[in-house]
């Protein structure tokens, strides 16, 4: 909240470029503009309103989110994407973007998809059972190395 005053305090009081006020609070210039125009469209300048409080500005400045819910979201089907990324060319982006043109309305964003599908594929199983009859390897290999003696 401090640094959201101090945004618009250098801005309309210090008169700083955009630049300027991000070198002086270590952030982004994009961060810098886009509360800018935060409170632009608030309608806020500097000195703020009298007696607006902190939780009042941070409501005007910091809307909350009014994305969709996850569970509206549209889960992906990760066996298949597993599937398809063992071809050959094949990468999560142009994956994901093959799920976020059949879901236009409900979809994750690449870096949530690419999340997701890395806690699947952590959870998968990655051992193959193997179920051996009693002796068949002794016999196998007594076998070949008769077939080799017999070549020679």
């Amino acid at each position: 909240m401090i640094k959201l005053k101090e945004i618009l305090r250098l801005k309309y009081e210090a008169q700083l470029s955009l630049r300027q006020i991000a070198l002086c609070l270590s952030l982004s210039i994009g961060v810098i503009s886009k509360y800018l125009q935060r409170a632009e469209a608030a309608g806020l300048g500097w000195p703020l309103p009298e007696g607006m409080s902190d939780k009042e500005l941070e409501a005007r400045l910091q809307p909350g989110r009014t994305g969709k819910a996850l569970s509206e979201m549209m889960e992906p089907d990760f066996v298949a994407i597993e599937q398809e990324l063992k071809q050959k060319g094949m990468t999560r982006q142009l994956l994901w973007e093959e799920y976020a043109q059949t879901n236009p309305d409900n979809h994750y964003s690449y870096s949530r998809f690419t999340v997701l599908f890395k806690r699947w594929r952590s959870k998968q199983k990655l051992s193959m059972r193997q179920q051996h009859r009693v002796g068949e390897k002794a016999v196998c290999g007594l076998l070949r190395a008769n077939h080799a003696g017999d070549q020679s």
